[in-house]
């Protein structure tokens, strides 16, 4: 690892050229060099280097799982923990359950990565998810990239899964119609044992009247509540011990939701059984008291309220759907239906629900002749 003199010089300082060879793992040989002015400043660059081929060549050794566990150590700080939950799911159940996991970063080839997803391809699930698969492998791989690991993300080569690839027709959610939904709260309101049983019906009521997605209800306070709107300002994320309180989901989740008299009539009796306590403050969850209720409470009493009055199950969040489906039923613009809901964008709204609107040609057809 030699240290030249050029013959040049700077400001009194003498120009030296630092080299320092090495042989890469592929049995290559290469060489790294830096130009400075001043014997100290040629040995400082000297170590310099020798750490840069050092981490150089351990980035080259690690394999896909070692990425794998430093990558989900930096995101931890940079996304919601349910994200997170989500990537380090979609991962392991993917890749890391693969033989990629103990490959080399550096030997991930295109033929390598198709060969990977020809096999996810002959699994018996949607496409959405093998795409998803492929989006958090592509991330990892970008992070990569990021950190000098790798010269470029070999996965962009090899791209997502197309409509041609997938034969199934897409399940459509699943909502309840206002008759059903009458039908639900009459079971639920038999249910009735204690004030949690009270607490899960009008936690259900009040989904299918304001659209708010699960983690949005759980988090209202009273003091949430002025007059008839809801003020949507948080959300509640359940995890396996407790829960964590955050932020909506993105910036349009930031709302005020007026609810209907109806609405407003269940909870005012909700909160008069509450004061009954002797305990109840402003801060308490509008459902559930001091602590919000948790999932597994919710989805018993769900399942046990469709059965009772014989109707199909839908998931707590295809609640949301069954309002929304109820707004549009009523002409209500999608719009308007964007913004209860808190889409960050109508194309969701849109590509959600606008099957459900009625057909307008006829209504333009008339329109036009009228002119």
């Amino acid at each position: 690892m030699p240290i030249y003199k050029t013959g040049r010089t700077k400001d009194g300082k003498t120009q030296y050229r630092v080299v320092v060879n090495y042989t890469d793992t592929n049995g290559e040989y290469k060489q790294l060099s830096q130009r400075v002015y001043g014997r100290t400043e040629a040995k400082n660059a000297e170590a310099a280097l020798e750490r840069k081929v050092q981490e150089k060549e351990f980035s080259k050794r690690i394999t896909l799982r070692q990425l794998y566990e430093e990558y989900i150590a930096t995101k931890v700080h940079e996304v919601r923990t349910s994200s997170l939950n989500k990537t380090k799911s979609i991962l392991k159940n993917h890749v890391l359950n693969t033989d990629l996991s103990n490959q080399r970063i550096d030997r991930l080839t295109v033929p390598v990565l198709q060969e990977w997803k020809n096999r996810l391809g002959q699994k018996d699930i949607m496409i959405s998810t093998k795409n998803n698969a492929i989006r958090e492998l592509n991330a990892l791989l970008n992070y990569a990239v990021r950190m000098e690991y790798l010269p470029k993300n070999p996965l962009r080569n090899v791209g997502k899964f197309k409509d041609a690839y997938f034969t199934a027709k897409p399940e459509q959610y699943q909502y309840y119609t206002l008759e059903q939904f009458d039908r639900y709260y009459q079971a639920a309101l038999s249910c009735r044992r204690n004030l949690t049983d009270y607490a899960c019906c009008v936690f259900f009521y009040l989904l299918f009247y304001s659209g708010l997605r699960k983690g949005e209800m759980n988090a209202l306070k009273w003091s949430d509540l002025e007059g008839n709107i809801f003020h949507v300002r948080r959300s509640i994320n359940q995890k396996i011990k407790g829960y964590e309180e955050t932020p909506p989901k993105n910036p349009s989740s930031y709302r005020d939701v007026k609810m209907p008299k109806n609405a407003m009539k269940v909870i005012e009796d909700h909160r008069a059984l509450l004061e009954q306590t002797g305990q109840f403050t402003e801060d308490w969850r509008l459902c559930g008291g001091i602590k919000p209720i948790t999932d597994t409470n919710l989805e018993n009493h769900n399942t046990a309220y469709a059965e009772l009055a014989g109707l199909h199950h839908i998931t707590i969040h295809e609640f949301r759907h069954s309002h929304a489906t109820l707004l549009i039923n009523n002409g209500v613009s999608l719009l308007e239906v964007q913004r209860r809901l808190g889409h960050s964008d109508i194309k969701t709204t849109m590509r959600t629900y606008a099957h459900l609107y009625p057909s307008t040609e006829e209504a333009t057809l008339k329109m036009l002749e009228n002119l």
